[in-house]
């Protein structure tokens, strides 16, 4: 069985950023502004050549967990956008949101 891998995001609500939530926005009307809430899946990747690709484009290395916490200027912006541009948008604002980004390998 090959690698899976995925980003997880960390940080606190606000509107501008509902576009980027996990659930349907419905469910974020009564979550106050400030609120620590979770991003899971960002990148679902369900292969090893894509996770080591995302993790390359992330600035990370894939089980070097001392590097998983995802640093803004350590991204390859350019082709990361070409790897997944929905997912980039939303990592890049939620990185501007004060969010915290992780990149999770799965065995």
């Amino acid at each position: 069985m090959g690698l899976s891998s995925n980003v997880l995001a960390i940080g606190p609500f606000k509107e501008n950023i509902i576009d980027c939530m996990y659930y349907d926005s419905k469910k974020y009307l009564n979550i106050f502004e400030g609120t620590i809430v979770v991003v899971p899946y960002l990148f679902s990747c369900n292969s090893s050549s894509d996770s080591f690709t995302l993790a390359k484009l992330l600035g990370v290395d894939v089980w070097n967990f001392n590097t998983h916490h995802i640093i803004f200027d350590k991204i390859d912006w350019k082709l990361l956008k070409v790897f997944n541009i929905e997912d980039s948008k939303k990592i890049e604002k939620l990185l501007e949101n004060n969010f915290n980004l992780f990149f999770l390998p799965n065995r």
